[in-house]
């Protein structure tokens, strides 16, 4: 009888451990690790996108930000809204972004000026919440050629499973009638160059 278990055992052990990773994989696991960047995203505004901007950024009309477009373009400058996407685990991510004049001309284009719109905001399944505590992006580099996107924020999934989250760096807190609440504070700090 003994020996029965024992293979049992073995039988049950070993099933579990070739089913545990398709499990992971199909439900995320490939995103336990946090700290890496799973998009990078540009879009070219068109000019009444640009306009738009223009009048919300910098308090104008829409004939004097008809006019500023002008000027731009007369640049060669354009606006562009630009965003990173930052795995936080368990399948959450993390997105950054701003709107940004960039200047471009001789086969190179540089950064010209972050506008008042920058944000962050988490996406994931089912219920969460992302509280920024700061979002800022910068212009960096000699030749203005770099984006730095920060924020630091907590992450707040509400969950009936706590598989995963705590490998995925999440602290689980106390279970409310089944439900759990598991919590990350991140802080992400990432430069992107230019094309990159």
């Amino acid at each position: 009888m003994i020996r029965y278990a024992k293979k049992l055992l073995a039988i049950v052990i070993i099933l579990s451990m070739s089913i545990l990773p398709s499990f992971a994989t199909e439900n995320g696991a490939d995103n336990l690790t946090e700290g890496k960047i799973v998009g990078n995203t540009v879009k070219i505004l068109d000019k009444s996108e640009s306009i738009s901007v223009l009048m919300e950024n910098k308090d104008l009309s829409y004939e004097q930000a008809a006019q500023e477009y002008s000027a731009m373009v007369a640049r060669s400058e354009r606006v562009e809204e630009r965003y990173i996407t930052y795995s936080a685990g368990m399948g959450y991510q993390i997105e950054i972004g701003c709107l940004v004049v960039v200047a471009c001309g001789s086969g190179h284009c540089n950064f010209v000026e972050v506008l008042d719109d920058v944000w962050s905001e988490a996406s994931g399944s089912g219920s969460y919440t992302w509280d920024a505590f700061y979002t800022y992006v910068t212009i960096e580099g000699s030749v203005g050629d770099s984006l730095r996107f920060r924020t630091r924020g907590v992450l707040v999934v509400e969950t009936d499973i706590t598989f995963g989250f705590e490998a995925a760096g999440f602290e689980i807190l106390p279970s409310v009638g089944g439900t759990y609440y598991a919590r990350k504070t991140m802080t992400i700090d990432e430069v992107k160059v230019m094309g990159g």
